[in-house]
């Protein structure tokens, strides 16, 4: 098959125009806002569910021989599903959590505040890359980076959950026998194949400052969810590769994991966005090679009153500047031949001159 060829298919024309739009550098920068945003997030939900399970009056306890204490059915699954070396210090830090909800609550909010603005206007800038588009203004950006957060703790919290929890159901003493079964891996696909579309069907309708259909986003958003379900699925495989490895090798690894995590969180952001806007093209300009969409606007008026282009902004639309049919002057003016010439034989009798004076004296 023609290479040249594949470039001319869906996946060739993502991958070219991920890479023109530097879509790794994006990802890289997604990544990392939403590693800052993890904290907030898990305080926050630690929080949530202590408050959520005193209201609803679970507070029965049962021996748990991962933890050796007593603790409640839901700590003692999430605790077993960690690797050995590291119960003893999530068991301290969950009881820690249950003593200060109020506390957490707080700083969860405020991280949430913080980390949410900062992890979805690292998208919105992202998304204006491709689209086009001018960034939100600080309010507005706010409460959107806010409001998606929560959807993201929900729909995000949702697929993880069901790849984590799911699996550890059919050693629970009196479980059905159904789940038991593959019955339990299909259902744990199945929600997380839905909440992942939810949740990048939501951040590519409403994290671009442009209007959006929702038609326009469907197709980005199922092959992410389909991406981010994968990599969920994946995610406790890494975690149990540490069980091998010494103390502290479990806890370099674990820190590597979840970077890789996030890693692929932003790549995969940056595929789903890149599917629609081949499917669904914004008509615009696209740069010259060497320029970018950042350059300067065009500036200028021509004799007749009219808007001028001008080199740089002619550089952004993509076209050479002109002006009734003659080509724009170059950008680069530079000392014109004479005048280098006369002022290098300036330059040469003053030289002369002052050389003369200094021998005198």
């Amino acid at each position: 098959m023609n290479p040249a060829g594949l470039m001319h298919t869906l996946p060739g024309r993502v991958l070219q125009k991920f890479m023109e739009d530097q879509a790794p550098n994006w990802a890289v920068l997604i990544a990392w806002n939403a590693l800052f945003a993890l904290f907030p997030i898990v305080v926050f939900m630690a929080a949530v569910l202590g408050i959520v399970a005193g209201i609803i009056g679970e507070s029965r306890t049962i021996y748990c021989h991962a933890a050796q204490s007593q603790t409640t059915p839901l700590d003692c699954t999430l605790l077993s599903l960690l690797p050995s070396q590291t119960v003893p210090g999530a068991f301290e830090a969950i009881h820690h959590f249950q003593e200060q909800k109020g506390l957490l609550i707080l700083v969860g909010v405020v991280g949430l505040l913080w980390g949410g603005s900062a992890l979805f206007g690292a998208m919105e800038q992202a998304f204006a890359v491709i689209y086009h588009t001018q960034a939100r203004d600080f309010t507005r950006q706010k409460v959107m980076g806010v409001s998606m957060i929560l959807l993201f703790t929900l729909l995000g919290g949702l697929a993880v959950a069901s790849s984590l929890v799911l699996p550890a159901l059919p050693a629970i003493p009196g479980a059905p026998a159904l789940l038991k079964s593959g019955f339990s891996l299909v259902v744990q696909v199945a929600i997380g194949l839905l909440a992942g579309f939810l949740l990048f069907a939501s951040i590519y309708y409403v994290v671009p400052n442009r209007p959006q259909d929702w038609r326009k986003v469907l197709p980005g958003a199922a092959l992410a969810g389909v991406l981010f379900e994968l990599v969920s699925l994946l995610f406790p495989s890494y975690i149990a590769l540490t069980n091998s490895v010494a103390t502290y090798g479990k806890t370099f690894g674990l820190f590597f994991v979840v970077l890789t995590f996030f890693s692929f969180l932003g790549l995969i952001t940056m595929v789903g966005v890149e599917v629609n806007s081949v499917l669904y093209p914004v008509r615009v300009d696209q740069p010259l090679r060497g320029t970018t969409l950042t350059s300067a606007p065009p500036s200028g008026r021509l004799d007749n009153g009219k808007r001028s282009v001008g080199v740089r902004g002619a550089r952004v639309q993509g076209t050479a500047a002109v002006d009734d049919g003659q080509a724009a002057p170059s950008a680069s003016r530079g000392i014109k031949p004479r005048t280098a010439v006369g002022l290098a034989v300036a330059a040469s009798v003053i030289g002369l001159v002052v050389g003369r004076r200094t021998s005198s004296s």
